[in-house]
Order: structure tokens, then sequence, then C-alpha cells
């Protein structure tokens, strides 16, 4: 899942130059040298295990079941929160963590001001759920349409996904190949774009440039989030890139493909090691059989 110790200097945790640091990649690169497959989430992680530990890792991204809702549904959530009849949901669904970024978001909701037609709404927990809180009480007295909310659960989960027109994914450049947020698989399988705050060589960014089914803004490009956000406003710009998302999604992140490779890498693994066994030692009886 997540890539260590590399997740600890991204985070801040440790410094490269300590001697913690020094000793944790050496330890890590001898369990992946002695592992008979390494499997990574995405093509970002995959480049990072093969450069920095040496490994020959898989790439296999994780699935999500197809999640839908109908409009009445959806329009009694809405109804239920007050978030509005007419107004474009942005929705941020995800970990609050220190792996993200958000002052993009931020400085775009204050752009728009309290008339926007865009309705914001971050939902999860996390490092900097605090900040964003601040922001939400700060916006109060605008009356700007933002809303804060814990996770929900597994049963309101598909109309939650539903509900929100954008998705809204972000990822700090240092923890590019670290971390793939599952956000992608969920968004997708809710057939809803992603409007997503990183680099195009990220799992992510990759993804999203490659279905169409979504946009990809780089870090502290202010610019380039207003066109994004623009075309995004757009009904139509959002159902075509709703579609690309579900269409990419039934053929990248399709549980029962997944699985299958999964079984796959592990079955051409083991049978790799065992004829490297037989190699070795030739009197094996299961060689000579």
């Amino acid at each position: 899942m997540d890539l260590y110790p590399d997740v600890m200097k991204a985070h801040g945790m440790i410094q490269e130059n300590s001697l913690t640091y020094r000793f944790l990649p050496c330890l890590q690169h001898w369990s992946f040298q002695r592992s008979q497959v390494v499997i990574t989430l995405g093509p970002d992680m995959q480049a990072r295990v093969a450069e920095h530990y040496g490994a020959s890792p898989v790439a296999l991204p994780l699935w999500a079941e197809r999640r839908q809702a109908t409009k009445e549904a959806i329009q009694a959530y809405r109804d239920q929160r007050g978030w509005g009849h007419e107004s474009i949901v942005f929705l941020y669904s995800d970990n609050l963590g220190l792996g993200h970024r958000f002052d993009e978001w931020l400085t775009a909701i204050v752009e728009l001001g309290p008339h926007s037609p865009i309705t914001w709404i971050f939902s999860g927990k996390g490092a900097q759920r605090n900040k964003v809180e601040a922001f939400v009480q700060m916006e109060a007295h605008r009356h700007t349409p933002i809303h804060l909310t814990d996770y929900v659960s597994e049963e309101n989960l598909s109309v939650h996904f539903a509900t929100g027109d954008v998705h809204l994914a972000s990822l700090a450049p240092p923890w590019d190949g670290c971390m793939v947020p599952s956000i992608h698989q969920g968004s997708f399988a809710a057939a809803r774009p992603i409007l997503f705050i990183g680099f195009k060589t990220s799992s992510l960014g990759r993804w999203i440039t490659e279905s169409g089914g979504g946009w990809v803004v780089p870090p502290e490009d202010l610019h380039a989030l207003r066109h994004a956000i623009k075309e995004a406003l757009d009904s139509n710009e959002r159902r075509v890139r709703s579609q690309r998302a579900a269409a990419y999604s039934s053929s990248h992140f399709d549980r029962a493909k997944n699985v299958a490779a999964f079984e796959t890498s592990i079955t051409m693994s083991t049978s790799e090691a065992q004829d490297e066994k037989n190699t070795r030692n030739p009197d094996n009886p299961e060689f000579k059989s």
C-alpha cells in the first residue's frame, strides 16, 4: 500500500541524512530482494520501487464496485444536508491528510465568492481537517457555499459519491510514488470526473490523462485551476468526461479483472521460484518427474 520509509520522508517524520533513514531503505531493499513478487498500486510507485530498491515490481491498481443512485435519492440526500437543488457539487471525499493539497481549492473558493454556482463539500478526517474547518468557519460570515462533514457510512456511500457532480483529488509532489489515493477508483466507478491537483506523472495524473475522465492541474497553477473549473461548470463537458471515467473504470478498475491479474502474478512468481529452485537442485524429485 503506502511505500515505506519513503512516506516517512515525505511526511517529514525523518530526515534524509539521519541514521534512521540511511538504515531503513537498506532494510526495505533487503526485504524486496527476498520477495518472490512485489505488487504496487500504480505506475509511479512501480517506477519508484524499481529505481530505489532494485526490484521488478508489478503495478496492479485497486478496484471499486460500480456505485449508482437514483436522481430522487441524490436530491433527497442534498436536501437533507442543505446542499441545494440547483448548485453544482464539487466533492472531496477522502483522507484530509498531509499527503494532499488544499490551498488551491481554498483560494479558488475565496475567488468565486458566496454567489458561486458551486457547492463545495469536504468529507473526511485527517491531519489537515483543522485547516479546512478553520477556513469553513472563517467563510461562514460570507455565506460561502462550503461544508465539512465526517466520513459517511457504507450504506450511504453510493448516494454520497453520486451526489458530487465533480470529484476533487490532490497529491502533494513529495508523495508521488509513495501513495496512490484510492479515491480515483471510487470516483470513476461512480461515473464522476475528477479535478486533480498534482502532476501528470503520478498514477492519478496518468489515469485521468489517459481516460479523459477529468482535469489535471499542476500544484500552485491557479490559472490552470480557474480554466478547469470553468470547463467543469459546463454540463456537457461533465457528461462527456463522466462517460470516459466510467468506461476507464470498467477496463482498468474492474474487480474480477484485477483480482485475476493479482492471482496470475502470484502464481507466475511461485512457478518461477520453483523452477529456479529445481535448477539449483536437480536431484529434487519434482524436477525429475
